[in-house]
């Protein structure tokens, strides 16, 4: 159960940098979990508090372009 309180955050794995995004729930119990990496299974982020992530997803990158093309 959440308080209403739900914010969208982007992480980057350390290892990789493959980036996912998740929702961080505000909790009235404490949470505490971790979340690894789908590619290279390197720790991305550890949590323990008021706050809870789920629903992490991947995010697909497109390279950036120089100019107008």
């Amino acid at each position: 159960m959440t308080n209403g309180i739900q914010t969208t955050v982007h992480f980057a794995c350390p290892k990789c940098d493959a980036i996912y995004k998740t929702t961080q729930e505000l909790r009235p119990e404490r949470q505490s979990g971790t979340f690894s990496c789908f590619d290279c299974h390197a720790e991305v982020h550890a949590w323990s508090g008021s706050y809870n992530f789920t629903g992490w997803n991947a995010v697909e990158v497109k390279p950036m372009r120089r100019g107008w093309h």
